[in-house]
């Protein structure tokens, strides 16, 4: 399922995916700001695997990526710990 939402003058929209053997292949999540991809991830697909959390702040104003963290809750013991501040 993809979300959009509208805010000021920046269209975000947000797929997300899950890692899942029982998943068709291929599954893609991204998030876009005015239809511009700004981040990209793949379950065997042709994206990077980012697998975990990624926190993603946009400014709305120039609808642009502010910050962005990833937290590896399977790979990492203390990722989240570090998601829940």
């Amino acid at each position: 399922m993809c979300m959009r939402y509208l805010i000021e003058r920046c269209l975000i929209e947000v797929q997300a995916y899950a890692a899942d053997p029982t998943m068709p292949v291929n599954s893609y999540g991204f998030v876009k700001l005015n239809a511009v991809p700004a981040w990209q991830s793949s379950w065997e697909g042709t994206y990077p695997n980012l697998r975990g959390v990624t926190v993603i702040l946009v400014d709305p104003y120039d609808c642009s990526i502010h910050e962005s963290r990833r937290f590896d809750t399977f790979a990492d013991a203390n990722a989240a710990a570090e998601l829940a501040y």
